[in-house]
């Protein structure tokens, strides 16, 4: 037991470790291995499974044993009475550290009393985004729509088409998905802007990328590009329109 400045202040050493022959826990937790990795600055839902018997139905607490760097886990899930499996959802730091993890994950039940198990193994890719976007600074005024064209840098191939949204845009802005493949250069995004959309500089806005792998989701979050919505410019009341045939004054 350490103290304030990493000082000892109770130490024990054996030489011998005890260990306990118990009855079988009713229930067993194992991970859903993943087919597809998941990217830095991602986000990605890790299956476990449950296998429960001798008639237990209660609720199973799961979580993480640890977190790779740079990577969190929501400790809160868990395996509802009537269920069998649940999801733990992970997201990722922009530096979370690339390589594969073994992770596992821990079960515990209240079996008249606490009863804690867990998983074997099971590897986790962690690896760095397929792709890379450049956002241009863009303005509009209320009511006038535009395109907005983001760049893009591949890095790593995928096959098929992926899926992007633009995300955080400004309230009255709206836009809808688009599909991007590993040749696209851009991906433009029609932009909706109502006649009372926020005015103001807007500095929210990135772009959630999903591509499919081995028949999972890779999800990505890039950004941030900024868009300015200024308000139209009054119009003159007095400006007079000249009559048909005739010079305004």
């Amino acid at each position: 037991v350490r103290g304030s400045n990493n000082v000892p202040v109770w130490s024990h050493f054996a030489n011998r470790a005890a260990v306990a022959v118990v009855q079988p826990a009713p229930f067993t937790i194992n991970i859903v291995e993943p087919k597809a990795p998941i990217a830095q600055s991602g986000a990605k839902e890790l299956k476990v499974v449950a296998e429960k018997r001798d008639g237990f139905d209660g609720r199973i607490a799961v979580r993480m044993l640890y977190d790779p760097p740079g990577l969190s886990s929501h400790e809160g899930s868990g395996i509802e009475p009537g269920k069998t499996e649940a999801v733990i959802p992970l997201t990722t730091a922009g530096n979370a550290s690339v390589r594969d993890w073994k992770i596992i994950v821990v079960a515990e039940a209240d079996v008249n009393g606490p009863v804690r198990t867990s998983s074997e193994f099971a590897t986790l890719r962690l690896v760095t985004p397929y792709l890379a976007m450049t956002f241009p600074p863009a303005t509009t005024e209320q009511g006038k729509s535009i395109d907005y064209a983001v760049a893009i840098m591949h890095q790593t191939p995928f096959e098929g088409a992926a899926k992007v949204e633009l995300v955080g845009l400004p309230p009255g802005v709206t836009s809808t998905p688009q599909e991007i493949t590993k040749d696209s250069a851009e991906v433009k995004f029609p932009l909706v802007v109502a006649p009372d959309a926020r005015v103001g500089h807007h500095k929210q806005m990135y772009c959630q990328v999903t591509i499919i792998e081995n028949e999972e989701p890779v999800m990505h979050t890039i950004g941030t590009g900024e868009l300015r919505i200024e308000a139209p410019l009054p119009v003159n009341p007095t400006a007079q329109t000249p009559a048909a045939g005739g010079e305004s004054s």
